[in-house]
C-alpha cells in the first residue's frame, strides 16, 4: 500500500521553495524583541513581544505594560529591546519558570523548559484598536491568576 504525497509536502521537507511561493524577507524575521524580565510570586517571567523597527508608540505601549507588571511584582523587572540570537542566550543562560508571548512571538517556537503562554494580540493591534487592549489585558490577568493559584 503506497500513500500518495502531496507536491508541496516533498518539497517542504528537502527544504525547497518553489518560485510561485511567497520568500520570507530576513528583515522581517529580524525585528527587534521587547522582552520584560521580572519576578511574581516568586517565579521568574519573561513578556516577550516583537516590534516594527520604526514603532515608538509600540515602545511607549510596552513600556507602559512594564510599568503596569512592575507595580504588582516582587522586584523591579528589567526591560530589554533585543535581538533573536541575544533572546536565545537569555533563554539559555535566565531560565525563566514562566514565558508570555505576545504578537508575533506568540507564533515562534521557543525551545525553553518554562511554561509558554500566548496571546495573538500584537502591540500594534493594541494601538489602533482599544478593544484589542481590553482582551490583551484579560489575558495577562489570567496568566497571573493561574500563577498565583499553583503557588
Amino acid at each position: 500500500m503506497s500513500e500518495k504525497l502531496s507536491q508541496d509536502c516533498i518539497l517542504a521537507e528537502f527544504g525547497f521553495t518553489p518560485i510561485w511561493l511567497p520568500k520570507i524577507d530576513k528583515k522581517e524575521l529580524d525585528s527587534p524583541i521587547y522582552c520584560l524580565n521580572f519576578s511574581f510570586v516568586k517565579k521568574k517571567i519573561f513578556f516577550l513581544t516583537s516590534a516594527s523597527h520604526e514603532g515608538e508608540q509600540e515602545k511607549k505601549l510596552f513600556e507602559s505594560i512594564a510599568e503596569y507588571l512592575n507595580s504588582i511584582t516582587d522586584q523591579i523587572a528589567s526591560t530589554e529591546i533585543l535581538t533573536s540570537d541575544q533572546m536565545n542566550n537569555l533563554l539559555q543562560t535566565q531560565e525563566p519558570d514562566f514565558i508570555f508571548c505576545f504578537g508575533e512571538m506568540a507564533t515562534q517556537n521557543i525551545f525553553s523548559s518554562a511554561t509558554c503562554f500566548n496571546s495573538s494580540i500584537n502591540l500594534s493591534d493594541m494601538i489602533k484598536d482599544a478593544g484589542k487592549k481590553k482582551i490583551f489585558w484579560h489575558d495577562i490577568r489570567s496568566f497571573l491568576t493561574l500563577i498565583k493559584k499553583d503557588n
